[in-house]
């Protein structure tokens, strides 16, 4: 083997084979010597390459230009002649940020090249280093902080996503020289901060939804940051997206309120992804909107004015990557009004919901606003989402026939194979799956009365209502489908259920899912196996097929 022993056995074994008196003793030469050879690489390697484009006479220059070239191929980069201009802008000059910059290329260079995208990472770093490098705390942190400057390098050469962020507010880079990175903050922590925010500009609504979405764009680059170099799992990224979205929707509300007190209390219901604490990058905030029965009629319209000024608030022009909150859940669609009593609510569930709504439902929770009037909302419609006697036979056949029309549909769009929601064993498939279950079972087993969907296909699982391996085929599917989703916005910097067809994006994906670049083919393989077998579960527990 290539590696070093880990366990103290092994290591002492390893000592004495080579006349060291115990293992804890040749770990420490060992990293010695490695260190050592650390920096005679960068200095053989890399230093040359600074050489090659400072401004020394003909005699002096100790790498040519071609050779730089050569050598920055070597280490992956395709356009190394863009890549030995930005090498020059960053270290030509006598004074301090040029100087630092020269002690640390060597470095950046070799964490680039350890990255998917050298050229992004590089091309990045100098834009960066344009925007901060007066600042006096950038250069010292990227000097003195070691794991900042390997942190930044990574995500610099990895993600266009994160690049975005740090281009509209380069100064959120300084949280790569903490532990802060390390886990999302608390909804209470967030809304906490918000309402300090809008307290702090309350004769201004526009500088304070600017604060609220500076503040965003800060949590957003941390979450960002976090997974990227794998401190988050896909679970701690979807509910701290989820909390932020919370916390948005809340500031903005009061927000646009124009510092007036509330007529009356307004409760935000979370569906979809936000609903069930699951949002990714590109997720937008799928909502309802009550107010309690003893509103006036000019209070209603008064909440309703409210609730569109604040979507225009969080979705408008801004510091940060927009929020859109979608209402289409709502009932009648688009044609029904935006906002409604809670009575009227309760009303419509009761006569006139189509089963597809019952479905949709299941993943609502408290979002924003009043907690208690979504609370009422929720406790009074749990009729709907968790039928006492679960659906009959006819209601199975419509949710079959709706997803149905849904697979005719997207056939017809082509790529379906590569589609990570729509296409078969994708994120849709599972959901619709996990969903049947608990509208068939939840009334009965309180365990399913949960809006995540791998909660709820663990309840199923407990429940003896799927077997260990279709549930274990199912859960991985939709984990890796969100997985390779959220990897691919922070790769490519835009939304888009398809699976990357860029060869080095697709390099890059897999790395951040903990695959060597050389083996990015893996992934699409592995990908389309658990597809497959998803599939396969979905046609036996949604379809009704014989096995």
């Amino acid at each position: 083997t290539h590696l070093m022993p880990e366990d103290s056995v092994g290591l002492r074994r390893l000592a004495r084979q080579m006349g060291l008196p115990d293992g804890r003793n040749l770990w420490e030469q060992w990293r010695s010597v490695a260190r050592h050879v650390k920096r005679l690489q960068q200095r053989v390697f890399y230093s040359p390459l600074l050489e090659a484009v400072s401004r020394l006479s003909g005699d002096e220059l100790k790498l040519s230009t071609e050779a730089a070239a050569d050598r920055l191929r070597a280490l992956g980069f395709n356009d190394p002649d863009a890549a030995l201009r930005h090498i020059a802008a960053l270290t030509t000059g006598l004074n301090r940020t040029a100087e630092i910059q020269r002690q640390l290329m060597p470095a950046m260079l070799g964490w680039f090249s350890n990255g998917p995208n050298p050229d992004l990472g590089l091309l990045s770093f100098r834009k960066l280093s344009d925007d901060m490098g007066a600042t006096s705390w950038y250069m010292r942190a990227l000097r003195d902080e070691g794991w900042m400057a390997e942190r930044l390098a990574r995500i610099l050469s990895t993600s266009r996503y994160i690049t975005d962020l740090l281009r509209r507010d380069p100064a959120v880079a300084q949280l790569l020289a903490s532990d802060e990175i390390a886990s999302p903050r608390s909804r209470e922590d967030l809304n906490d901060s918000m309402s300090r925010i809008v307290e702090r500009h309350s004769g201004s609504p526009e500088a304070a939804i600017n604060a609220v979405r500076l503040l965003r764009l800060r949590e957003l680059f941390r979450i960002a940051a976090g997974d990227v170099l794998g401190a988050m799992d896909l679970a701690t990224v979807g509910r701290g997206l989820s909390d932020l979205t919370g916390a948005s929707v809340d500031a903005a509300l009061r927000i646009a309120m124009d510092g007036e007190p509330a007529r009356v209390p307004i409760g935000v219901v979370a569906m979809g992804s936000w609903g069930s604490a699951s949002m990714g990058y590109a997720s937008d905030g799928d909502a309802l909107f009550v107010v309690g029965d003893d509103c006036e009629d000019d209070d209603v319209a008064w909440a309703a004015k409210t609730v569109a000024r604040m979507r225009f608030l969080l979705s408008g022009p801004g510091p940060e990557p927009s929020l859109g909150i979608d209402a289409d859940l709502r009932p009648d669609g688009r044609s029904g009004p935006m906002i409604r009593r809670l009575g009227s609510y309760l009303s419509y569930y009761q006569r006139w919901s189509d089963t597809w709504e019952s479905q949709a439902l299941l993943r609502a929770s408290f979002g924003a606003g009043d907690r208690e009037l979504v609370e009422k909302l929720l406790a009074g419609i749990a009729f709907r989402r968790y039928p006492a006697d679960g659906i009959s036979p006819s209601q199975v056949a419509q949710i079959r026939q709706l997803k149905g029309r849904m697979e005719r549909e997207r056939t017809r769009r082509g790529l379906v194979s590569q589609n990570l929601k729509l296409g078969p064993g994708g994120l849709s498939d599972v959901e619709w799956t996990i969903q049947l279950l608990q509208l068939q079972h939840a009334g009965q087993i309180a365990a399913l009365q949960v809006s995540n969907p791998q909660e709820a296909l663990e309840a199923a699982r407990q429940a003896e209502l799927i077997s260990d391996a279709d549930a274990k085929a199912l859960s991985m599917a939709w984990e890796m489908a969100s997985q390779l989703r959220n990897k691919s916005m922070l790769v490519r910097g835009r939304a888009s259920d398809l699976l990357p067809s860029d060869i080095r994006e697709t390099a890059s994906v897999a790395t951040l899912l903990g695959y060597e670049q050389a083996r990015a083919s893996e992934l699409l393989n592995t990908w389309a196996k658990a597809a497959r077998h998803a599939s396969q579960v979905v046609g036996w527990v949604f379809w009704g097929v014989e096995r």
